[in-house]
């Protein structure tokens, strides 16, 4: 099992030459040698990775919307950069997943588990998340909240619903 800490070095490590917003993860996926493929998916699939002899390809959904691409793209380079001892990872129906229940929860969860921090980390780096919010006028005492939200949303290019959770799993809300 990595740590929360590790998956995120390493994920700041990939971002360390271009951390401009949004985060280039197409580009980073290619820097990485392996190779994208979208494919019209509609059994709920959102995203394949192969790891062959000396090629890997992510396969992803191209009938999702694009901020569901990208988080999708960043969880397949997470079981890449974190799981290679596996072959195929087939990833349907994300469900969200603060931490599995217990440490003798199978290993498919706590790689499930991990590849959604990996793609939190990568997409919505922490030190930009806080960069960003200082930027933006937050009124905490305002029931619309999820207007701030949105608008880091849009600017890391992911769901709100993705950005909800990392704001919350930082401590920042």
């Amino acid at each position: 099992m990595a740590s929360r800490k590790y998956i995120q070095q390493l994920a700041n490590s990939l971002i360390e030459e271009n951390p401009r917003l949004p985060i280039a993860i197409d580009k980073i996926i290619k820097n990485q040698g392996l190779k994208l493929v979208p494919y019209d998916h509609k059994d709920g699939i959102s995203g394949i990775l192969m790891i062959e002899q000396n090629s890997a390809t992510i396969g992803y959904a191209s009938n999702e919307s694009p901020q569901r691409q990208r988080f999708t793209k960043a969880h397949e380079l997470g079981h890449f950069m974190l799981h290679r001892g596996g072959n195929l990872f087939i990833d349907k129906d994300f469900k969200t997943m603060y931490r599995p229940a217990s440490s003798n929860a199978p290993s498919t969860e706590w790689q499930e588990w991990e590849a959604n921090e990996f793609a939190a980390c990568i997409l919505m780096p922490e030190h930009l998340v806080k960069e960003e919010m200082k930027k933006i006028q937050i009124d905490y005492a305002d029931d619309s909240e999820t207007s701030w939200i949105e608008q880091l949303a849009k600017k890391f290019k992911v769901s709100v619903s993705a950005m909800s959770i990392r704001i919350s799993r930082l401590g920042l809300q």
